[in-house]
């Protein structure tokens, strides 16, 4: 998105003299590190929940402890929307960073903000019942909320963008290590 140091320099004059100081920047190291926080998150939650659900939830009807290995990233994720909220966003053609928070707002709420609450919250935490097999006394529709973490899947996009950007910087990285 920055092509040179000084498209750089100049954002972050840009972003320091603006009166929304307190957003983050996308272009930002701590985004970058967050970004790459919430790779692995998604990669870890993209393979834990269905295994958890397939394995422990549906075919033992266990109880709800098989969910403790989610937890942390349940926390992940509902900070993630936390931050996105307070984090600047490019327009669509690439060549301008919006730092306004009402703009910000808007466009996440417009884009994944759904998706991200419904499969950030953890359901578990508010009943804790042992599903029973299907017969009579089956409670087995308790586990239709369990699901909704596999909204995760409609990320996948930005997940992509993540891994193509680290990719592009350790890439940049090994270039200048090399000179």
């Amino acid at each position: 998105m920055l092509r040179s140091n000084a498209a750089i320099a100049f954002e972050k004059r840009r972003h320091g003299r603006s009166g929304f100081w307190w957003v983050i920047h996308p272009c930002s190291d701590l985004r970058f590190c967050w970004d790459i926080l919430m790779t692995f998150t998604f990669l870890y939650m993209l393979i834990t929940v269905p295994y958890i659900l397939a394995f422990h939830r549906v075919a033992k009807s266990s109880d709800s402890d098989s969910w403790s290995l989610v937890y942390p990233v349940f926390i992940i994720c509902i900070f993630d929307i936390a931050l996105n909220f307070i984090t600047g966003v490019c327009s669509p053609d690439g060549h301008e960073i919006f730092l306004d928070p009402v703009l910000i707002a808007w466009h996440y709420i417009k884009s994944h903000f759904l998706f991200d609450l419904l499969s950030s919250i953890p359901y578990v935490w508010f009943h804790k019942y042992t599903i029973l097999p299907p017969g009579p006394n089956s409670n087995s529709v308790f586990l239709i909320p369990e699901f909704l973490p596999l909204l995760k899947v409609a990320r996948l996009r930005t997940l992509r963008f993540y891994v193509k950007q680290i990719a592009t910087v350790r890439i940049t990285s090994e270039r200048n290590f090399k000179r």
